[in-house]
């Protein structure tokens, strides 16, 4: 890191010369939202224009997350050592022409598939060098308010995701490629304000120092540091949570699109509600965190205890598809619960990949970990993705499955909890 940037003589980065980054870190991860959830609120419509077909919808999605899993390992492992603020600048760019792609070169069908793939690569260049830049390039002294406040750029880019999208139809004429077009033109503008940005302030930025590494850490490098940590434990429940924050929110639209008949805008508009509560979600785990000592486990273990509950109110409202209540009622309270569902997962996330990695900043793998983890979660959620489109009208076959899979991610938790509490001792994060 300090090859890319020069060390300024000052110990830390200046509270304001902080700030202004941080703002630009929190627009470009916010906005990005914009450029991945549209997809999801046109399916239907590409479908009905005979654009994709069932398979192809499904495959999109799952790739779009496999190249996103992928890309934020991988892009973790880079954010550790090269310069972050050049790989935002990339993915920036990737973004923006994939979604234009989306709009012109859609013929044959599968094009779509790469286009959305590559999206995943793009947006997969953002996070991790972002998390990098707020644990080694900003203030210590600010690290957790940036990393509640970026926790929140997800559900904040979530709402503004689907209301860019439902206007960008109703002010398109309901032409699926709107979406898209709108994406595209907010992108150019973050890109611009992301450069200007960071030269504006890249000669008063300092880097913090790693510090010395143990002996048994150096042999094992960040492989070691999972095992030792027990992080490796608790990995099958990174897939759960993939599950559910990114993989079945893409399929709510069409579900309430098929079960409540209402149109492709109005679901934008609905959904809005899912994220616009999952604000909630960073406050309350931050809420948990300070309640339970710091134990990030003991936390998530509670979290995905109350998912499952949310999955049986779900189950048992699959039973009435509007007879009981009405359609819109219905439509709303379902994306209601689903929307709580989302709120205590969306802590478990900040739980997770954004506090629990810190723990490992000081070995020099905070961004690897963060990576690894998000890699892990985008995992489970390409699986998600591309099975749901199969069973996604089978509520007894869907909610058994999302049942199951809460309590296996209870389970990885609790048996990874003596590891995790030892590796803390020594390693306290934030």
């Amino acid at each position: 890191m300090e090859n890319a940037l020069e060390l300024n003589e000052k110990k830390f980065t200046g509270k304001k010369t902080s700030v202004i980054l941080f703002i630009a870190c929190f627009l470009t991860y916010a906005c990005a939202y914009i450029a991945r959830g549209n997809y999801s609120i046109v399916i239907n419509d590409m479908k009905t224009n005979g654009i994709i077909n069932d398979n192809i919808a499904g495959l999109i999605s799952g790739i779009y997350f496999a190249f996103y899993a992928l890309g934020q390992f991988t892009n973790g492992l880079i954010a550790d050592k090269k310069n972050p603020f050049y790989m935002v600048l990339i993915g920036i760019t990737i973004i923006i022409l994939s979604n234009v792609a989306m709009t012109v070169f859609y013929k044959p069908s599968f094009l779509l598939v790469l286009w959305w793939g590559l999206n995943g690569v793009g947006q997969s260049m953002l996070w991790t060098p972002i998390f990098s830049i707020i644990g080694t390039a900003l203030n210590p002294d600010m690290k957790f308010t940036f990393l509640t406040v970026i926790a929140l750029a997800t559900p904040v880019g979530k709402l503004s995701g689907y209301f860019v999208s439902g206007l960008a139809l109703d002010l398109g004429g309901k032409i699926w490629k709107s979406v898209f077009y709108a994406a595209a033109l907010i992108m150019l503008v973050v890109l611009a304000f992301w450069l200007t940005t960071f030269l504006s302030v890249k000669k008063k930025l300092v880097f913090v120092q790693k510090k010395e590494k143990k002996e048994e850490e150096k042999k094992g490098g960040l492989w070691q540091a999972l095992v030792l940590s027990g992080t490796a434990i608790l990995l099958p429940s990174l897939i759960v949570h993939g599950l559910f924050l990114n993989g079945a929110v893409e399929w709510v639209p069409t579900i309430i699109q098929n079960n409540y008949g209402v149109s492709k805008s109005v679901s934008s508009y609905v959904m809005m509600i899912i994220p616009a509560i999952g604000t909630l979600g960073v406050l309350f785990g931050n809420f948990l965190y300070k309640k339970f000592g710091k134990d990030e486990i003991k936390c998530s273990v509670l979290v995905m205890g109350m998912s499952l509950l949310f999955v049986a109110i779900l189950f048992a409202m699959s039973f009435s598809s509007g007879n009981l209540l009405g359609k819109i009622p219905e439509c709303i309270l379902f994306v209601l619960i689903f929307g709580l569902m989302y709120t205590v997962q969306l802590s478990f996330n900040h739980l997770m990949i954004s506090l629990f990695p810190m723990k490992f900043a000081g070995l020099g793998l905070a961004a690897s970990v963060s990576g690894l983890l998000n890699a892990v979660n985008y995992g489970g959620s390409a699986i998600s993705t591309y099975g749901m489109s199969f069973i996604v009208d089978n509520y007894v076959v869907l909610f058994a499955i999302w049942a199951a899979t809460l309590v296996i991610a209870i389970v990885s938790l609790i048996l990874s909890k003596k590891k995790v509490r030892e590796f803390s001792k020594n390693n306290q994060g934030v």
